[in-house]
């Protein structure tokens, strides 16, 4: 169900066959579209007020929706790799994001945009790690965007998993606009002339056939 406040931010709710979770997705004019699981709406509200502390969201109006056989759970990996048009990476001067491709010329490149606050992506930052190691030699470069998080809470998921991919820090959202990112975690892969040849939304199961296919035709 989506619902929209009248300061124009929108929820997507679902809530999963037999799962009592909240899982909510909210997106605004000048943001993305953020992915957030509570246990209890009492939980959400408190982390709704957090956030709009921080300026991240406002709040919003959530209405309980029946459970749907179809309703997808944002933390199961069930998403596919989308082709996309072969077109030019947008253009942004002398961006982070632009600096690092510049510097990785030749290579394909895995972009991840995510967040350590979104937990669909802290699901999934173990797997894309063992996914860089296992085609850094076929010639895939991995890199992932903070998106509206901060360096701390970043570096602190990070070490806690023990993981050490390159990240780009987007906290005021300007990376991930630029990109049409309007969902996290959002995945986009470049072939080896920097243009976005893949896309995936939602979390992915990068140990997958179809996935592992799907990279090797792109780098092959």
């Amino acid at each position: 169900m989506r619902q929209c406040a009248p300061g124009g931010l929108c929820y997507h709710q679902r809530i999963a066959p037999g799962d009592r979770h909240w899982t909510v997705a909210g997106a605004s004019a000048s943001g993305p579209l953020f992915c957030h699981r509570e246990k209890s709406l009492n939980s959400h509200l408190r982390a709704a007020r957090y956030r709009a502390a921080r300026r991240l969201l406002a709040a919003a109006i959530c209405l309980i929706a029946a459970a749907s056989p179809r309703a997808a759970d944002p933390g199961a990996e069930g998403n596919q790799l989308l082709a996309v048009p072969g077109r030019p990476m947008p253009v942004a001067g002398d961006g982070p994001l632009h600096r690092f491709l510049a510097a990785h010329g030749g290579s394909a490149v895995l972009i991840a945009f995510w967040a350590s606050w979104c937990d669909p992506c802290r699901h999934e930052m173990p797997a894309l790690q063992r996914l860089a190691r296992r085609w850094t030699a076929p010639g895939l470069t991995v890199v992932t965007v903070a998106v509206a998080d901060s360096r701390k809470a970043v570096d602190d998921f990070l070490t806690s998993r023990a993981l050490d991919l390159p990240v780009i820090h987007d906290p005021d959202q300007s990376v991930s606009r630029q990109w049409g990112v309007r969902l996290i975690p959002t995945t986009l892969i470049l072939d080896a002339q920097h243009r976005p040849r893949l896309r995936g939304e939602g979390p992915i199961d990068w140990n997958s056939p179809a996935t592992e296919r799907s990279l090797h035709r792109l780098i092959h």
